[in-house]
């Protein structure tokens, strides 16, 4: 193999190849391994560029596969025909796809560049645009489904009992997750607030109106159904079938709170023993209502489950607000309650996934920059790939905003797939104009690079386009979502890497060695050796023989 690559010229083409490789060249064929001189022009006329193997035919024929079985001239003509058929289809000879549009876009390349440009402003503010939906309720089902049309009946009609909000207040416990965050069966500890001391009259009062105070809150719903055990004790005091020479000597007369300090524990217990409301006071274990560990109180919510994710943030906020304005004015001893609702785990379950969606496509572009560096090792080329693969993740956002999505949890989920699968064409197409001759002009290495990727781009394109059409059949809405979300990938990323990036290759494509990273040389030098850069045609060299054993 070595042996033919070091030949030159028709001469030697004869000497390797025998009768067959005149009859080549007389249809305008020359085996162009390593074809330099006079061969380069005819190389050029099939598409085929020096130092570029050719694809799957044209290097079975080349390699004289059967040869031995076919004798005499009808042999060689034949083989010689096979040549340049398969010569002419592969170069774009007889008008191959690829071919075509390849011209096409040399024709159209500035303004394709232009748009190009465009497509990622505009891409980009319209992904912005996405928010997160008015209805929080992840639905499963198109409408129409049975179950869908029952959970939106149930929403409207029915009893929302089941759609209400609670949010409880603490105190005598630590904000505190002690819980490994990797570790799904590891919970956290409750820490208990070793200075809460509810015992104190101006305590006492400063609970019972907090209970009071949120009643008249705008974030409050109004109504009969809210929890304070501190609020119904107040009312039991001033009852008047309680035996009251026993109240007056376990609660110190007191009829309403405050009571005592010294008597607040007793009458408390007492105030339990009689009505079994402990519910929302938390004791010590195995002890007998001797020492108070934490109290809650519970209101519910205005909001309901379902609401947009504006309207619980802003909920959770006001009641944030509001706690922490009454714990600054507390007394010492209950300054440090903190609220909470299973309905802010959802909130920021959602804040999360909204927040994922955006950081993996901004962590898919820095890998994608450090893979490009590495791989690539060419600075245009790399930087023209990342804007591609930007290019594509806003342009398909873009879509997604103008046929009316929204960040939902199913839809972020399928944005997260989408971000890894948006970069694979553009690189592909990348390291092909990397790979070939650095003596040629940017317009032939971006058509040779087009002519060699084509196909199985394409084939993968059109393999995960058809196998994502197929997801519309299903009933599941993430399903469909998901094939809707891959097919504009696919389609989004071929036109990026065959039609824009091309065009941007061929107007402000490197040339040469134009800002390629020796990293041989740059290794060598920081060891100690010697410190002068390969040259171009070193590099070409290497490539093109490289290339060849590795082809064939």
């Amino acid at each position: 193999l070595v042996g033919r690559t070091q030949a030159r010229g028709p001469a030697a083409s004869l000497a390797r190849h025998g009768p067959e490789a005149s009859l080549a060249e007389h249809v305008g064929l020359q085996p162009c391994w390593r074809a330099r001189g006079p061969a380069q022009p005819r190389c050029e006329h099939v598409g085929l560029q020096p130092c570029w193997p050719g694809m799957g035919l044209q290097l079975l024929v080349d390699g004289h596969v059967g040869l031995p079985l076919v004798g005499g001239h009808v042999g060689a003509a034949l083989l010689a025909g096979m040549r340049a058929c398969s010569a002419a289809f592969v170069g774009g000879h007889v008008g191959t796809p690829a071919t075509v549009g390849g011209h096409l876009v040399q024709l159209g390349r500035w303004p394709l560049v232009f748009l190009f440009v465009a497509c990622i402003g505009v891409g980009s503010y319209l992904t912005t645009q996405l928010t997160t939906p008015e209805d929080t309720n992840v639905q499963m089902f198109p409408a129409g489904h049975n179950v869908a049309d029952y959970a939106s009946t149930q929403r409207d009609f029915l009893s929302d009992s089941g759609t209400t909000i609670w949010v409880s207040i603490w105190w005598g416990l630590e904000a505190k997750d002690t819980g490994d965050y990797n570790d799904p069966s590891s919970i956290t500890r409750l820490w208990l607030d070793e200075s809460f001391v509810i015992t104190a009259e101006q305590n006492q009062l400063f609970v019972l109106q907090v209970c009071q105070d949120l009643q008249n809150q705008s974030f409050v719903d109004n109504t009969e159904d809210r929890d304070c055990v501190l609020e119904r004790m107040n009312v039991w005091l001033g009852e008047d079938y309680l035996p009251q020479d026993e109240v007056d000597q376990i609660c110190g007369g007191a009829r309403a709170l405050p009571v005592p300090e010294a008597q607040f524990m007793d009458c408390l217990r007492f105030y339990i023993a009689s009505t079994g409301d402990d519910h929302s006071t938390f004791w010590a274990r195995d002890d007998d209502y001797t020492i108070l560990l934490a109290l809650r109180i519970e209101y519910l919510a205005k909001q309901r489950w379902g609401t947009s994710l504006e309207a619980i943030q802003e909920a959770y906020n006001e009641w944030e607000d509001w706690l922490e304005n009454r714990n600054r004015d507390a007394p010492e001893g209950v300054g440090k309650s903190f609220q909470i609702a299973l309905y802010w785990h959802y909130m920021e379950t959602w804040i999360t996934m909204e927040l994922a969606g955006w950081s993996a496509g901004l962590i898919t572009i820095i890998i994608t920059v450090i893979v490009a560096a590495l791989t690539l090792q060419n600075v245009p080329i790399a930087t023209y790939g990342i804007l591609a693969v930007v290019a594509v993740l806003v342009s398909v956002g873009g879509i997604l905003y103008q046929i009316g999505w929204d960040l939902g949890f199913l839809e972020l989920i399928c944005i997260s797939i989408l971000i890894g699968v948006s970069t694979d064409f553009v690189l592909h197409y990348c390291y092909a104009y990397i790979r070939t001759p650095l003596d040629e002009s940017r317009a032939m290495r971006s058509k040779v690079a087009l002519h060699e990727m084509a196909s199985p781009i394409i084939s993968a394109a059109s393999t995960t386009f058809a196998a994502s059409m197929m997801l519309f059949f299903c009933q599941l809405l993430f399903f469909s979502k998901f094939g809707t979300i891959m097919m504009l990938a696919m389609g989004m990323s071929l036109a990026m890497a065959f039609i824009f990036l091309v065009s941007v290759c061929i107007v402000a494509g490197p040339e040469g060695n134009f800002g390629q990273i020796h990293t041989k040389w740059i290794l060598h030098r920081v060891g100690g050796g010697e410190t002068r850069a390969p040259s171009p045609q070193l590099i070409a060299d290497d490539r093109c023989y490289g290339r060849y054993v590795d082809e064939t």
